[in-house]
């Protein structure tokens, strides 16, 4: 026989035989207060077909007392222990339970994210009892990682018991310098054949801290990674797939990039299906007479015309073999007009006749510039003028 489990939870009114409605449901670490946002674990929504979707805290309830996402009822799964809060739709405090042992709820494991939850905790001289503030210390796998080089399994109640969601107690002192690696035991991790060949999907904030990982040795030759930002995330420069490759080529800043003595990072081609887009509108300067455009900024540049440029050089364009770069630029003369732009040789324009600028005041005019020879040469269009 199969025991039947309900897929969804139904949250009651404690006061009397009704559900919560628009109650607030609240997901943390063991023994940690989950209405604190750090405190707070992902919660998934299972999908149909077994995919799970990411969902904000707190978790609403509709009329019936069960959990909704996006105006549809929907089955929630966290990974791991965890203190469950629920509040009603006042504010007040209904239920709290510190700490909920969780199996794994998930279909058969075709849910995984693919990442695995880590911290990493330098030991003092001493030093025996240790608190997590990341990850719940049953749901965790223990490793020691000696400033000596070794590597070795903790195991559960002999070289460690878990005195409560967050804390654990070594049953003996270790180096000072050594680290405990405590990683996420995620039960719907995929089964990989011994036989399989597998390669890493790693996920950064920045550059930076993909160099600091190289230099750690948790980067190694073949490793693909992602990025979340150029020199710091959100930067709008992240989503960049790289491979770990060993250093060949010469650092450009964008195609390769050193990460440490041995190894470089290589873009790697990447293929986006568009509906619609965007793009955040740069300020180009004009600095001792020389029109900047520094594609770094953006694709789609203006700039209001208050002085004359006898040049225009292009900054931060892709430089690989391979590439192109392009970028709009829409000038506006300002109140007094009569401001022009000198463009230089290696801009090329429709039948060698450079544009002159609209001259009246507050007038506009738009030019598009493309290079395929890493900005040796530049393609200008008009794309039109004295929009006024």
């Amino acid at each position: 026989m199969t025991q039947i489990v309900l897929p969804f939870i139904t949250v009651p009114d404690p006061t009397k035989s009704a559900a919560l409605f628009n109650a607030q449901l609240f997901f943390g670490l063991p023994d940690e207060d989950p209405e604190i946002p750090a405190n707070q674990k992902i919660v998934s929504g299972i999908q149909e077909n077994g995919d799970l979707v990411s969902i904000p805290q707190p978790v609403r309830t509709g009329a019936g007392g069960v959990p909704e996402y996006q105006g549809s009822a929907v089955r929630l799964d966290v990974s791991g222990d965890y203190s469950y809060k629920v509040l009603d739709k006042f504010g007040d405090q209904v239920y709290y339970v510190p700490n909920v042992t969780n199996p794994d709820i998930t279909d058969n494991g075709t849910s995984f994210s693919g990442v695995i939850a880590e911290e990493l905790i330098t030991l003092t001289v001493g030093q025996t009892t240790v608190i997590l503030t990341s990850l719940g210390a049953n749901d965790s796998v223990v490793f020691l990682q000696s400033r000596l080089g070794d590597q070795g399994f903790l195991a559960k109640d002999i070289d460690y018991t878990v005195t409560n969601g967050t804390t654990i107690e070594l049953t003996q002192s270790y180096n000072e310098g050594d680290v405990l690696v405590f990683r996420q035991n995620d039960p719907t991790g995929q089964l990989i054949p011994v036989n399989a060949v597998v390669v890493n999907l790693l996920v950064f904030d920045d550059i930076t801290d993909a160099q600091n990982a190289a230099t750690l040795g948790n980067i190694v030759l073949g490793n693909t990674f992602t990025l979340n930002g150029g020199s710091a995330i959100g930067d709008g420069l992240g989503g960049n797939r790289y491979t770990a490759i060993t250093t060949a080529f010469s650092n450009d800043g964008v195609n390769y990039i050193d990460l440490n003595g041995t190894l470089q990072m290589q873009l790697e081609s990447t293929y986006l299906r568009l509906k619609n887009y965007s793009e955040t509108i740069a300020t180009a300067v004009i600095t001792a007479g020389t029109l900047n455009i520094d594609l770094d900024l953006g694709s789609s540049q203006e700039i209001t015309m208050t002085e004359s440029a006898s040049t225009v050089t292009f900054v931060n364009f892709n430089p690989g073999a391979g590439f192109s770069s392009t970028v709009t630029l829409r000038t506006i003369q300002d109140g007094t007009g009569s401001w022009g732009i000198s463009w230089p040789a290696n801009i090329k324009w429709d039948g060698g006749v450079a544009p002159t600028l609209s001259s009246t005041p507050e007038a506009i005019d738009i030019f598009g510039f493309t290079t395929y020879n890493a900005g040796a040469d530049w393609f200008g269009f008009t794309m039109g003028q004295d929009f006024s």
